[in-house]
């Protein structure tokens, strides 16, 4: 399987983003609120992520989605087929990719379970 992550695996609509937090299964990782809500689509994992502006400037909140898209697309073999994924950040200093990798990680096992 490839790692790609192309513009399929994301959320962008508004009807999406409701879908999934209307499911109100959420687990709270450092300043991340992540949001899972498993579908009946067999589709690959997909991402939405919502950044208001007290998180910082545009350079900064581009940064940090930028960091989410790769750390979530990285770990997209280990979240399972057909489920959708909300983050919501909080404003903080940014991080390394390699740590919000940690905290999608530690998201993950809590929402589905602990696989890997």
């Amino acid at each position: 399987m490839t790692l790609r992550f192309g513009p399929h695996q994301r959320l962008r609509n508004r009807a999406g983003f409701d879908s999934v937090y209307a499911n109100r299964r959420s687990r709270r990782v450092g300043p991340l609120l992540v949001f899972a809500r498993q579908t009946s689509l067999e589709t690959s994992p997909r991402l939405g992520l919502s950044l208001p502006k007290r998180v910082g400037n545009a350079v900064i909140r581009n940064r940090i989605r930028r960091c989410l898209r790769e750390a979530f697309r990285l770990q997209q073999q280990e979240w399972p087929d057909g489920v959708d994924v909300v983050v919501n950040v909080r404003s903080h200093q940014p991080m390394l990719m390699t740590e919000y990798a940690k905290l999608l990680h530690e998201a993950r096992q809590a929402l589905l379970g602990r696989r890997s």
